[in-house]
């Protein structure tokens, strides 16, 4: 009896430490749709970041609450956009709540050839991967043929990439991506599947970060304020590169072995303020407090770090 009740009690426990996607405190962040600036052909970022900031349990699934936030012109500041979905993890399977019911949105388990029949969430807003307007009550039914599957070493774990094609034949779907344990690596939390950008801007997924995890693209021309760089300049280039101070006042220091590299400042907006081809300083008196983005170019890698002008 003694035996019966301990496995009662650890039941939970494991369900619970099973869950390896959206658990509490997950930040997804993407790069939504964006103007183009017509003077510098540079895009304005029009950020979107996902949170769990909460779990519930619903019919005794460990389901995690995921809302929206926005951000524009660079600020590091989020408003919730009131848009919220439902989530809950069985195995490789996700699923979110649609009404009374579970629909499946991920299947990260899918081999080569097989196909995925799923839903889009429905008038969810930015959650919703169609955009449909508010009065739309539409089931959208997603249908996809995994291409090819390939793995990503984060975190020193392989996670399975599945490279998707449409095969619906009600909607024509671009090429999507998703990340075994992430989800959408292309636009949205559940994929936006009609997403529409300037000429020239890149959008779609940009990093993930939960309690033990942290992963970006590092790909985007206009860099997420809600995304750290900090730490990935000597990982992202394979060189040792220190850049001080942060915050900075009257000016920035490169100090590098480097020999032949491009050197660029941006703006919360993205657009370049300062540029260099082996630049060791950078004279900022005259910027405007705020939030800077400091691009190192090498070899065709780009690395990207965070500043904070005073």
């Amino acid at each position: 009896m003694k035996q019966l009740i301990i496995l009662l009690i650890l039941l939970p426990l494991c369900a619970y430490t099973q869950k390896t996607f959206a658990p509490l405190n997950a930040v997804w962040n993407y790069e939504m749709k964006s103007d183009l600036d017509p003077l510098t052909n540079i895009c304005s970022g029009n950020h979107i970041q996902y949170r769990v900031d909460e779990e519930i349990v619903i019919d005794g699934k460990d389901c995690s609450i995921v809302r929206a936030y926005g951000s524009t012109g660079g600020s590091p500041n989020f408003s919730y956009s009131g848009d919220s979905l439902i989530v809950f993890q069985d195995q490789d399977k996700i699923y979110f709540q649609q009404d009374t019911a579970f629909l499946l949105l991920f299947d990260f388990g899918a081999q080569v050839g097989d196909t995925i029949v799923s839903y889009d969430p429905v008038g969810r807003g930015l959650l919703s991967g169609f955009q449909s307007l508010p009065f739309d009550t539409t089931l959208h039914r997603i249908q996809v043929k995994v291409d090819s599957v390939t793995t990503e070493s984060i975190g020193g774990i392989n996670r399975r990439v599945l490279h998707l094609m449409s095969a619906n034949e009600d909607y024509f779907l671009p090429y999507h991506i998703i990340m075994e344990g992430i989800g959408s690596l292309s636009e949205g939390f559940a994929g936006v599947y009609f997403f529409t950008l300037a000429d020239g801007c890149n959008g779609g997924f940009v990093c993930y970060e939960d309690d033990t995890l942290s992963y970006d693209r590092g790909n985007f021309n206009v860099p997420h304020p809600g995304c750290d760089f900090t730490d990935s300049v000597d990982d992202a280039l394979g060189f040792e590169v220190s850049i001080y101070p942060n915050p900075f006042i009257s000016e920035i220091h490169i100090d590098t072995d480097l020999s032949n590299y491009q050197v660029r400042l941006l703006d919360g907006n993205g657009r370049v303020v300062m540029q260099g081809t082996n630049a060791a300083v950078f004279k900022t008196e005259q910027l405007e407090a705020g939030l800077y983005f400091l691009q190192i170019e090498v070899e065709g890698k780009i690395s990207t770090k965070k500043m904070i002008r005073l």
